[in-house]
């Protein structure tokens, strides 16, 4: 999925939904991702501009970045989140912002408030808090 990201990004896409719903495995095992209807293409004077942000409010609440819940704006940083929330959901069957109450997943995933099973290891946790972190300049990403 890393691959597949940053093929996107590398060619100014962001990908906005993923989620194990939009993850297939092919006749060889190899990953592919389906349905871009939250994908956006940025064109090259939105790079030369430095405005390769959107706006609009899209996603699942499980992987969405806080940036979109704030408002100010989505680059690929999101995408990168995503990858962490499905990192954690591959490794332990569960999301680690999930709440049976919508609005309290929004809380957990704009202050950050992860919750990991036992099955992700210290390694796995270290990893996931260079991604889980408010500000999207601060966030890991492919670079």
């Amino acid at each position: 999925m890393l691959c597949a990201i940053e093929h996107l990004h590398s060619n100014l896409i962001i990908y906005r939904d993923l989620k194990p719903e939009h993850v297939m495995l092919d006749n060889e095992g190899h990953c592919k991702l389906v349905d871009f209807g939250f994908a956006k293409r940025f064109r090259q004077s939105d790079v030369t501009k430095n405005q390769m942000r959107t706006f609009t409010n899209c996603g699942t609440p499980d992987y969405i970045a806080p940036e979109v819940l704030r408002g100010i704006g989505t680059g690929f940083e999101a995408d990168i989140w995503s990858l962490g929330v499905l990192i954690c959901e591959i490794i332990s069957g569960r999301t680690p912002f999930h709440n049976d109450n919508p609005q309290q997943i929004y809380d957990n995933v704009i202050n950050c408030k992860a919750r990991y099973a036992p099955s992700v290891s210290g390694l796995v946790r270290s990893l996931l808090q260079t991604i889980f972190v408010q500000d999207p300049g601060f966030r890991a990403t492919l670079d």
